[in-house]
């Protein structure tokens, strides 16, 4: 179950990005999150590495931003650890 662990505050959201995450695997489409507070991505990245056929990229503005948007390829368009380095962070750190 992809919810559990979440801490009840952020299950709603939590629930919002792993939708949105089965819906780039469903779809081979990428799809990306509203900015979501540093909780609700690592919850979340955790319950996207249980899917398959998608892959979770998180990044921010700027290297200071509080809140990160979350982007989801499905696993073959994911781009390499290279370009994820350039791009920000990665949802399996």
């Amino acid at each position: 179950m992809p919810h559990a662990g979440v801490e009840p505050e952020f299950r709603d959201d939590v629930a919002r990005v792993v939708e949105a995450a089965e819906r780039a695997a469903d779809s081979w489409q990428t799809s990306v999150t509203d900015f979501q507070p540093p909780p609700v991505v690592a919850f979340a990245a955790a319950a996207v590495r249980q899917l398959a056929g998608v892959g979770c990229i998180a990044w921010g503005g700027y290297p200071q931003a509080g809140d990160f948007l979350q982007g989801f390829p499905a696993d073959l368009m994911a781009p390499s650890s290279a370009h994820v380095a350039a791009a920000g962070r990665h949802c399996a750190r």
